[in-house]
């Protein structure tokens, strides 16, 4: 194994907020630099912020905000001139092409590109964020080495929700309701969740508005505040949501990046998509028991909604439900899972280590993505590439066999490595696989000794063997390395090999 290189103690978030692209780009890259500041040290903003507010909430941070030209050659000479050559740059915002990616890398610098809806035809950059929850891997045309960060268990929440206990109950006896519709709320859709929260709620009950950092209703939304008959609060760009997370029951609120925070932290959630976008995350909110989903801004007025909101305000068994639910659909350690693997491609040992487990059905397109490598294939007695649609058969065939163990290896949620036991009499044959960016990493060696062991308890077997190519060098000294004893040359579908084999103690019946 090499030695590993020095981790670059830098994160580079270049992410801009203007009216085209808004803040939800700058609040995911903040999560970002929270965790990795917390982890591994210096975190930089590199755009323009145009909100005074956003600017003022980093810097309170202690990040620092560099402001270079629009081009991605600007950004690269900013961040030459202070200092930050080789760092990791996070680009979050559709304007980031893949010229700017391309750029980039070229000039020495590792990017990290956030993307939930693939839209660029490729991804010449070293990792891929897609922190959404219909994430696949497959959606991204990437260089083999790229590693994709799919699916929710990636999405990056700020500090604090997994923090968020929440208190809940008035002392008066009635219910806490937080009314929050995102950065701008632009159609004033907070309005007219007050007009329908108006019939519903007494003296007892307390509702905390919360108005975005570019929002330009308060004037309104105090008016029609003063006319409810409840307890209120209202709050203007707020830091720290999870403290107001903490006191709410329920939560009418816009299906952004805040329904994900509101679900990691338990906190029921009645969701109105203001957006198109929204609409799908919303649904499989509501699907997964966390929240209940409205159509849209319309629904607010609607009879129906009266009924559903009245039903929930009394029914606490069920927001007690919902609660529960929430963070099991969005735990809130996407921003760590990250920012572990970003260090771990950049040389340092994972901080939870490796872990070896039997493969789900969840991780195909990763291992189908690992088996596609070209130097997979090449050093494969198959070494034609592999359709997807033949692959979802073979993986769904080879989960349900009993004479197969299949298992992954993984850092923090990445599937890095795969290894295959096909049991034949007393002993099974080896298959194995590591993500391009995890080798010379021991994984190999790991997969191989660990691997077995599991395999001998699941299957029964006496000994594992594995047939390498003879021009497969890495492969036969990690057979060598995990213990394996050389069983001499072979022939195999007309190419020399080598055999490895390992004894094995199998599990007692």
């Amino acid at each position: 194994m090499s030695d590993p290189l020095p981790c670059r103690s830098v994160l580079v978030l270049r992410a801009d907020a203007d009216a085209r692209i808004g803040a939800g780009h700058v609040m995911r890259s903040l999560a970002l630099a929270q965790a990795w500041k917390a982890a591994h040290g210096r975190a930089v903003f590199c755009g323009r912020i145009d909100s005074a507010s956003l600017r003022e909430r980093m810097e309170a941070e202690g990040f620092e905000c560099l402001v270079p030209g629009p081009a991605a050659e600007d950004t690269a000479a900013c961040l030459r001139d202070n200092g930050l050559d080789g760092s990791w740059v996070v680009l979050d915002g559709y304007h980031f092409s893949t010229d700017w990616h391309s750029s980039l890398v070229a000039e020495g610098y590792r990017v990290l590109v956030v993307d939930d809806e693939a839209k660029l035809s490729a991804y010449p950059v070293q990792a891929v964020l897609a922190p959404g929850h219909d994430a696949r891997i497959s959606r991204y045309a990437t260089l083999p080495a790229t590693v994709v960060m799919a699916g929710l268990k990636f999405r990056p929440l700020r500090a604090g929700f997994m923090e968020c206990r929440r208190d809940t109950g008035s002392s008066l006896g009635g219910t806490t309701v937080l009314v929050a519709f995102g950065a701008a709320d632009s159609a004033n859709v907070t309005c007219r969740a007050l007009g329908a929260l108006a019939p519903l709620l007494d003296a007892r009950d307390l509702v905390i508005v919360v108005l975005g950092p570019l929002n330009r209703h308060g004037d309104a939304v105090a008016a029609a505040l003063s006319g409810l008959a409840c307890r209120q609060e209202l709050h203007r760009d707020v830091a720290d949501m999870a403290t107001l997370y903490a006191r709410a029951d329920i939560a009418l609120s816009a299906a952004g990046g805040a329904a994900w925070e509101m679900a990691a932290c338990g906190l029921p959630a009645i969701l109105v998509p203001v957006a198109s976008n929204q609409e799908a995350g919303a649904a499989f909110l509501a699907a997964a028991g966390v929240a209940v989903s409205l159509g849209g801004p319309q629904d607010l007025v609607s009879s129906e909604f009266t009924d559903l909101l009245a039903g929930l305000l009394g029914d606490e068994g069920r927001r007690s439900a919902m609660a529960l639910a929430g963070p099991q659909a969005c735990d809130g350690l996407g921003a760590q899972r990250v920012c572990a693997v970003l260090a771990t491609l950049d040389g340092e040992e994972p901080k939870h280590g490796w872990s070896i487990r039997p493969a789900r059905i969840d991780d195909l397109e990763a291992v189908h993505r690992i088996a596609n490598d070209r130097e997979v294939r090449a050093n494969s007695f198959s070494p034609e590439p592999i359709g997807l649609e033949d692959h979802t058969r073979w993986f769904i065939d080879r989960l349900g066999r009993t004479d197969c163990a299949l298992f992954v290896i993984e850092v923090e949620a990445v599937v890095a490595g795969l290894i295959r036991f096909d049991r034949t009499g007393g002993g099974a044959e080896i298959d194995y696989a590591i993500h391009p960016a995890f080798r010379r990493r021991g994984l190999g060696r790991r997969l191989l000794r660990d691997g077995a062991a599991l395999a001998a308890s699941r299957l029964g077997i006496g000994e594992a063997t594995g047939v390498v190519i003879d021009d497969n060098a890495a492969s036969r000294r990690a057979f060598l390395a995990a213990g394996y004893r050389d069983l001499g040359p072979r022939r195999k579908q007309g190419r020399d090999c080598r055999g490895f084999g390992l004894a094995l103690t199998p599990a007692r019946t």
